[in-house]
């Protein structure tokens, strides 16, 4: 399924490693010039990684542990919905470390569980997240078009509706 000799584990270990070893010339420059480059080379980095996994690793194996495509069809739409709801608290909770290697389901239900929400805090304070969920090209890739649209969307936009009806309850949590 994978094009490459990288383990699926090993990517995050070797998405870092590849930008430390290639930070490690950069001693002793500004910290605005590291700061650019650092970005530079962590896009550099990442599209390294994504030309040598396909997108649609996820859905391949999808596709081969179901019996069916109405099993399949039923998988998605519940994972869809599921992935809006947990992506929608990852952000509201300001979750740290939401890399897709966290992101466990049960692949009869398709339900998602977040098993390890830790929000981050500095001194008392939540911080600004860069990246208010993942998304990642395989997951997207797996729902799908329609199903983005169709259900994540509506999906994501009722719980925040939700949650926000029920602002003066949440805001002290």
């Amino acid at each position: 399924v994978c094009s490459s000799d990288l383990p699926m584990p090993d990517i995050p270990t070797h998405f870092q490693k590849a930008v430390d070893e290639r930070l490690s010339t950069l001693i002793g420059v500004d910290d605005d010039v590291r700061s650019s480059a650092e970005k530079d080379v962590k896009l550099d980095v990442y599209t390294e990684i994504c030309r040598q996994i396909s997108s649609n690793t996820f859905s391949n194996y999808m596709i081969q542990i179901f019996p069916s495509t109405e099993s399949l069809c039923q998988f998605r739409k519940e994972f869809a919905s599921q992935l809006a709801v947990n992506s929608v608290l990852q952000y509201a909770l300001a979750v740290v470390e939401r890399t897709p290697s966290r992101l466990v389901f049960c692949n009869k239900t398709g339900q998602v569980l977040a098993h390890d929400m830790r929000s981050a805090y500095n001194h008392g304070l939540l911080e600004k997240q860069a990246i208010p969920f993942r998304l990642t090209r395989n997951i997207t890739e797996f729902i799908g078009p329609f199903l983005l649209d169709g259900v994540f969307v509506p999906s994501f936009v009722s719980v925040c509706g939700a949650m926000s009806s029920r602002r003066n309850v949440l805001e002290p949590m």
